[in-house]
């Protein structure tokens, strides 16, 4: 039970010094949002973005998740895949606008070049 103190003192360190960053992470995660619904073979899961935690669906005609987690770390954006074909980004302080531009860019990129093996299968 020592490691939910643990948890606790880092989310009442997060509320009592970074509440206000949290309209940036949001911000960031709707602008991930916006380059999903650009790319034919994904989708914002829900619908919609409420926080900083981004979940998106991949169209299951060009591969899985697992596949598009690995051609996304190829090109630098660290995720991790939640489901067959769903994955997970969050925005969090650590993160830049500059770092989600490049999110954003590398998201377009790899669901083009996705959509362009999904023909050839």
């Amino acid at each position: 039970m020592r490691q939910s103190g643990m948890i606790a003192a880092g989310a009442l360190f997060a509320i009592e010094n970074n509440r206000e960053r949290l309209v940036e992470d949001h911000a960031h995660a709707q602008m991930i949002g916006q380059a999903v619904a650009e790319c034919e073979v994904l989708q914002v899961s829900g619908g919609s973005i409420d926080t900083n935690i981004i979940a998106i669906v991949i169209d299951a005609a060009w591969g899985s998740a697992k596949q598009f987690v690995l051609e996304l770390e190829k090109h630098g954006l660290r995720c991790f895949a939640i489901g067959p074909q769903s994955i997970r980004l969050v925005t969090h302080l650590d993160v830049s606008r500059a770092d989600i531009e490049q999110a954003c860019d590398i998201l377009r990129r790899v669901a083009s070049t996705c959509e362009t093996s999904a023909v050839a299968r």
